[in-house]
């Protein structure tokens, strides 16, 4: 809307709504009048974000991905698990080297997380321990000598933060050592949960 008032011509900006003399306008180039947005609301516009600003979007934009994916991994368990087993059987050795680095620089983590399992799930404890304690009994060889496994289980009482752990493990979908004192080592309990049954000499 164009406004005589003496020889200014008043132009209404379409950002801010205000008027403004056309002299409060960029000029188009290659053709005649001035352009719809005044120079403050143009130049705010062309101005670049402020780090600020950034950092505020990507916190936003991040929570709300993160609100998201809980939501799609809460109706899409079955389907979200069978593509990690995918994936990580396409790249095993990556997947091994990077599960085994990361147990070696967060034993303390591991520990706790095995805690609050136990807590979370004490039926299932139980029942692995069941499930232990009879594979125990069945490890036992004839030949073992059961002063010596005492006397290291004695030995491991009397420290602490340690285990005393099967060097290869008693129970293990590849191998199953046995309870005897050839097998058995004292080591510390963040080690020992970080192991788990996945680790032993000359596995495959």
């Amino acid at each position: 809307m164009y406004l005589t008032c003496g020889v200014a011509v008043l132009k209404t900006c379409t950002k801010c709504g205000v008027e403004k003399p056309e002299t409060e306008f960029f000029k188009y180039s290659g053709r005649p009048g001035v352009r719809p947005s005044c120079k403050v609301c143009m130049t705010k516009a062309k101005a670049p974000c402020k780090p600020e600003t950034k950092r505020a979007y990507l916190e936003r934009t991040a929570a709300r991905r993160s609100e998201w994916q809980k939501e799609y991994y809460a109706n899409n368990r079955e389907a979200c698990a069978l593509r990690v087993k995918r994936a990580i059987a396409k790249n095993f050795e990556s997947f091994r080297q990077y599960r085994d680095k990361w147990r070696k620089e967060n034993k303390d983590r591991l520990v706790e997380l095995a805690r609050m399992d136990r807590a979370r799930n004490p039926g299932r404890y139980r029942e692995y321990k069941a499930k232990r304690r009879a594979a125990l009994l069945r490890a036992i060889p004839p030949w073992a000598n059961l002063d010596e496994i005492r006397q290291l289980y004695e030995e491991a009482a009397k420290m602490s933060e340690v285990h005393v752990d099967h060097i290869v493990p008693l129970i293990s979908p590849i191998v199953c050592g046995l309870h005897c004192s050839a097998n058995l080592q004292i080591i510390g309990a963040s080690e020992n949960c970080s192991k788990g049954n996945r680790i032993w000499p000359d596995m495959p």
